[in-house]
Order: structure tokens, then C-alpha cells, then sequence
């Protein structure tokens, strides 16, 4: 069931003002907060709903409140803000009550690339690539995937050159078994393992259709779908537009690599490659808070051990072994002994 304008979620918290789209997996809906702000509310479609049984229902609702809780852990100023997600209950096309997850989110008022005038200058092409790029660095950090890398997926914030990174609804842990939820693949931008449910995925599923995303920005040519490449070869984007450099040429054939072994393996060696700069990974810096209670855990470890020894010797459980260090003075010879060797010599 659709909510309809008017509809209110957790007690007039949010009001819905009306469905922004529907995608396979999920529903998103504009909607106003009490403060009068708009926001994003994104919600797993009830036809997925409706056809499953309470305990893959329940399943789901689940694993889609989790990936909202990372999802939400992922602060970057390059990915749209999520907010912890919260369970409403509602009603499904039959009219049984359920509970449905629900994931705010900011509501980014902008243009997609795939609004804009291509092809971009490759200046303009990566300064919007790298900001999406570092933030996939974040999602990957978090163990997740984006897995619908494309144009439409990215925003540019009004009045502002900053690239957002937005459309979650495809992202799920690496290790998920995808038997029942394949996903939703974009032509021309998604890689060959998205096309089969049961392929590996890493980093280097999203380095594929970044990859793929440059290309479009740069030649304004979509790329042939990766599982009919055999038959429809890429064509080197130089080709198409000449005023492309190498480095950037070979860092987008590299990350489309149909072999996901051949692609760089991270977001980070990606973008080394394609920037020609190493990328600065700053290390965590440990709370001083942390580290003094570190230290007194090891000196209470260390007092308790003491203790427990001291009871066990006081038991009679231990052996007392008296060592004594050798007496240095001891070693030598006496002046009475230096008299006798001198005699006997």
C-alpha cells in the first residue's frame, strides 16, 4: 500500500507529501518534518513484501533496518545523510497489519549528472568523480556496497559544486546471499557480477561502474552492456573525444575491466590510478580517554595476578626458590691466593 498526501508516521513526526519513486527493492516518499523541513523517506516496496511469507518478511525487514544503520554510519560530505531508521506500523495491499522499516534521509535539492550538459571537461569530469569516489572509500570502510553506481545516482547540490552520493536501495552487505534478491542492473554501468546472483562482489564491483560513470561524463556515450562486451568492445573514450590524457584514459579502461581480478581492487588504488597522486589515509586517533583506561585495565590484570601468586606461595602451592645473584667480589682471588700461585710458579 502506497502512502497517500497527508499520511503521518510516527505520530505526526513526518508527514508524507507525496511518492518520489519506485525502484524494485524500495519506495521513496518527500516528506515534511515538524520543523517544516523536507526529508527523504525510503521504505521496501510492498510488492516484495507481499510476496513472501511472515518469516522472510520479517527477514527482510531486518536486513533493510540494519543496512539503514549503516547506512546512517556513513558520515561523508559526498553521501546523503541518513538518519537512524525506525519501524511504523502499517498495512499491506490486503490489509494486515505489518511493520514497515522506514530510513530518513536529507532531501538534496540539485541536479543528477545525467542532467547536465555532457560531455564535461575532463577538469569538471573528476573533480565530481574523486568526491564520489572518496566517499565510496567511507561505504567500503563500512563493509557495504552501493551496487547502482550511475549519473542518475549522483547530485549535484544547487548553487555549489558538490557531487552527492545518493540512491542506497541496492546496497547490502558483501557477504549477503543474493539467491532470492537479485539485483537491478543499469545497463552500461553495472559489471558482469551484478548480472548473476550468485557472483563475487567487492570494492571493485563500484570501482567498475565509477569507472563507467567517468566514461559517460567525458564522451557522453553510454558503454555496451558488460555481459555483451565479447560482441560490442568498448571503444577507448580517447576515441571519441581526444582531449582526454592517458592517465585518465588508462584508469577508466583498467576499472572496466570485464575480469573483476583486473580491475584495481579498492576505491583507493583506483583513484591513485586515475589522479596520479597517492591518497592520504589518515590513521584513527585513539581517544586519551580510551588509552588511560587501557592502562588501568593492564595494571588491575597485573595486581590480580600478583595477588593470586602471593595466595598460592602463602598455600604452600608454590615452591619458594630462593636465587641469589653471584657476589662479583667473591670471584676474585684473594691476596693470599695471589701469593701462593706467584710461590708455586
Amino acid at each position: 500500500m502506497v502512502w497517500r498526501s497527508g499520511h503521518q508516521l510516527q505520530g505526526g513526526r513526518y508527514t508524507i507529501i507525496r511518492p518520489l519513486g519506485s525502484g524494485r527493492f524500495a519506495l521513496t516518499y518527500l516528506a515534511e518534518k515538524q520543523d517544516g523541513t523536507k526529508c527523504v523517506i525510503k521504505t521496501l516496496n510492498n510488492k516484495i513484501i507481499n510476496q513472501r511469507d511472515k518469516r522472510k518478511i520479517e527477514q527482510l525487514q531486518f536486513n533493510f533496518l540494519e543496512e539503514g544503520r549503516a547506512l546512517a554510519a556513513c558520515k561523508h560530505p559526498h553521501i546523503v545523510k541518513a538518519q537512524k531508521p525506525f519501524q511504523e506500523t502499517t498495512r499491506n495491499d490486503w490489509g494486515k497489519q505489518i511493520s514497515q522499516v522506514c530510513i530518513p534521509m536529507e532531501y538534496i535539492e540539485g541536479k543528477t549528472l545525467n542532467e547536465l550538459s555532457l560531455p564535461l571537461s575532463e577538469e569538471d569530469a573528476l573533480k565530481y568523480i574523486e568526491q564520489i569516489a572518496r566517499a565510496l572509500i567511507i561505504v567500503h570502510k563500512n563493509k557495504l556496497l552501493h551496487r547502482d553506481i550511475k549519473l542518475s545516482n549522483i547530485m549535484i547540490r544547487d548553487k555549489t559544486d558538490e557531487a552527492i552520493l545518493i540512491d542506497f536501495g541496492l546496497a547490502k552487505e558483501f557477504d549477503e546471499d543474493l539467491t532470492e534478491l537479485n539485483p537491478t542492473v543499469s545497463d552500461g554501468f553495472s559489471p558482469p557480477e551484478l548480472y548473476y546472483s550468485k557472483a563475487e562482489r567487492g570494492s571493485y564491483t563500484d570501482v567498475y561502474s565509477l569507472s563507467a560513470s567517468l566514461y559517460v561524463l567525458l564522451t557522453a556515450t553510454i558503454p555496451p552492456k558488460a555481459t555483451e562486451r565479447h560482441l560490442h568492445p568498448l571503444i577507448f573514450p580517447q576515441t571519441i573525444k581526444h582531449k582526454i590524457s592517458d592517465r585518465v584514459k588508462e584508469g577508466i579502461i583498467k576499472g572496466m575491466e570485464i575480469e573483476r581480478n583486473r580491475r584495481p581492487q579498492t576505491m583507493e588504488k583506483w583513484l591513485e590510478e586515475v589522479l596520479n597522486k597517492k591518497i592520504q589515509r589518515k590513521e584513527p586517533v585513539l581517544d586519551p580517554d580510551l588509552k588511560l583506561g587501557r592502562i588501568q585495565v593492564r595494571v588491575e590484570i597485573i595486581s590480580i595476578i600478583v595477588s593470586i601468586v602471593g595466595i598460592l606461595v602463602t598455600l604452600n602451592m608454590i615452591p619458594i626458590v630462593s636465587f641469589r645473584f653471584p657476589n662479583i667480589l667473591e670471584a676474585l682471588p684473594t691476596p693470599e691466593q695471589k701469593i701462593d700461585k706467584n710461590i708455586n710458579n
